[in-house]
């Protein structure tokens, strides 16, 4: 993949933040839309996190973990910073760099964010970094796969999309 295309991935990924975190029709920030959602339970956020942590066993089985403590380190020090407007206290982050050639980065719900080496070799500075991971961080802030999944903590749904993966 070229450079070039990597820059417009990572503008596209940007936007797509951007416009996640942007002034619905209604005038209200994503802060206030976000705390005006239907009240969530504990029960709710440890089915999230308890299925997210299934799919990242998944994702670490699949990929090795990256073997660098101060690349490691970095990721996590550029992730948490982020996480600071994610909206989501409740939830610890996690960041992870996969030892893979491939061109990717990966979030699964309660807060497991995953990039791999192969994307970080052709990022070019920090800020393509922090585009990168706001857009996964967006994508567990949003509850993306929460809400599709219709993951809750009253049934046994959190474990439902488990076998589709």
């Amino acid at each position: 993949m070229s450079h070039n295309l990597l820059n417009k991935l990572v503008a596209l990924s940007a936007l797509s933040v951007a416009l996640a975190f942007s002034v619905n029709s209604s005038g209200a920030s994503w802060r206030e839309r976000a705390s005006g959602e239907v009240e969530v339970s504990s029960a709710d956020i440890s089915a999230e996190i308890g299925f997210g942590r299934e799919i990242a066993a998944r994702i670490l089985a699949r990929y090795k973990n990256y073997e660098n403590a101060a690349l490691l380190k970095y990721v996590n020090l550029v992730g948490l910073t982020l996480t600071r407007n994610a909206n989501r206290p409740e939830l610890e982050f996690h960041f992870m760099v996969l030892d893979t050639d491939e061109l990717n980065a990966y979030a699964t719900p309660g807060g497991y964010i995953f990039v791999t080496r192969g994307a970080l070799r052709l990022m070019k500075d920090e800020d393509e970094l922090a585009a990168v991971l706001a857009h996964e961080i967006g994508h567990v802030s949003e509850k993306h796969v929460v809400k599709e999944l219709k993951i809750k903590g009253a049934d046994d749904s959190a474990t439902s999309g488990l076998a589709q993966l």
